[in-house]
């Protein structure tokens, strides 16, 4: 980079003109291919692809464990990425607001300096259009990111759901029959009524989640279904 610049090099801000532009090259080539194919091929995995075709609903916990600790990684480095690009563009206006100073510069070198620093000062704005540009970029795959952290979010919060469901009858009617008040004489044999309360229970509980879970498509199969038999019979009855 400063071998590229060197015409430039009595400028006392070449210096940091090079670490700017160097920082903005190197994070472009080493983070944008990476990380936006790593979050497509998640998408894609997971049928949050845009053109996907339907999305999954059972995975694999190895799976979904190395999604999370991929789409974690990819966040972070998006951020690192974001708090470099805030220390450049900070540099950037700093040389282009902040004069050097010429007069602790020998009186010789004035005229080139002002020569180079016009030069640089003028490669600027091409500088902050990348950045703006790569900030943009960087926050589409943060959403990217972020939505497929909220699916894996979505899928803890339904297990958990389900094992409280699972679990909750069963320690509901073993506090209530625990209760003093019930006379039950000898555990063994009346315990086949703890039973007969908490199967049922349960399944009636795992049988109404499911329903208002999926209340939306099964609404959708009975109008699809109800279509298709007004059909058949507008069908039958035309001459």
């Amino acid at each position: 980079m400063l071998e590229k610049h060197r015409e430039c090099v009595y400028t006392p801000v070449l210096l940091a003109y090079s670490i700017c532009l160097g920082l903005n090259i190197f994070w472009e080539k080493n983070l944008h291919p990476g990380e936006l194919s790593y979050v497509r091929n998640v998408e894609r995995s997971t049928g949050y692809d845009p053109d996907s075709l339907g999305l999954r609903r059972h995975y694999d916990i190895d799976e979904l464990t190395t999604w999370i600790q991929g789409v974690g990684s990819s966040l972070n480095s998006m951020a690192n990425h974001l708090r470099h690009l805030r220390i450049v563009e900070s540099l950037l206006e700093h040389v282009e607001v902040n004069p050097v100073c010429l007069d602790s510069l020998p009186p010789g070198t004035h005229r080139r300096v002002e020569e180079d620093m016009s030069q640089l000062i003028a490669g600027i704005p091409p500088i902050k259009n990348r950045i703006h540009a790569t900030r943009e970029y960087l926050r589409y795959l943060e959403k990217r990111a972020e939505r497929l952290s909220s699916t894996r979010d979505s899928s803890s919060m339904k297990t958990v759901a389900i094992m409280t469901m699972a679990f909750l009858p069963a320690t509901f009617f073993a506090a209530l029959l625990a209760i003093p008040s019930f006379d039950w004489g000898p555990a063994r044999e009346r315990f086949w009524v703890y039973w007969a309360l908490t199967i049922p229970t349960t399944v009636l509980v795992l049988v109404v989640w499911g329903l208002l879970i999926n209340r939306r498509r099964i609404a959708e199969r009975l109008t699809i279904g109800k279509k298709s038999e007004q059909d058949s019979r507008c069908g039958s009855l035309a001459p």
